[in-house]
């Protein structure tokens, strides 16, 4: 799952393929390089506030491992919002939404959602909804397929 996803990233047009926390020993096998989740078991927050904490890009875009039909048009269009220069504020955020809004694919600006979102987590917030609900954001339509997730081998037959 990891590499399929790393594989929509590229084709987006990703420069480096980052994954936070997992197996370390099989998800660099698998080329790609590993930064540990600092706070392991306290939810996806986390390894976000990891992600962009130690990201030196303008924009970094997050997504789950477990988006087996995530591709790179979806995330390319993500990463496109953020340059829109006609929105009044200029989103930090744009959120994948195929029916309802995904926090876990996203492309971020990295300098101001990291201080928002590692702020939130010193505070207490282990949602990433909640913990965003202040950044100006965008919503960006994509297929439902875009933002299926895989817990069970029956997923992948849906």
């Amino acid at each position: 799952m990891a590499s399929r996803v790393a594989t929509a990233l590229r084709a987006a047009g990703a420069a480096e393929v980052v994954a936070v926390g997992g197996d370390v020993t099989a998800l660099a096998a698998l080329g790609l390089t590993v930064w540990p989740d600092a706070t392991p078991g306290q939810g996806p927050l986390g390894g976000l506030v990891v992600a962009l904490g130690r990201s030196t890009a303008a924009v970094t875009v997050v997504v789950a491992c477990d988006l087996a039909w995530l591709d790179g048009a979806s995330v390319a269009a993500l990463v496109a919002a953020l340059a829109d220069p006609t929105a009044d504020p200029p989103p930090v955020v744009a959120f994948a939404h195929a029916g309802h809004r995904e926090p876990l694919v996203a492309a971020w600006r990295t300098g101001p959602a990291s201080a928002a979102l590692g702020s939130a987590y010193a505070a207490g917030e282990r949602a990433v909804h909640r913990a965003a609900a202040g950044l100006a954001a965008v919503d960006v339509t994509v297929g439902a397929t875009v933002v299926r997730n895989v817990n069970h081998q029956h997923d992948l037959h849906r």
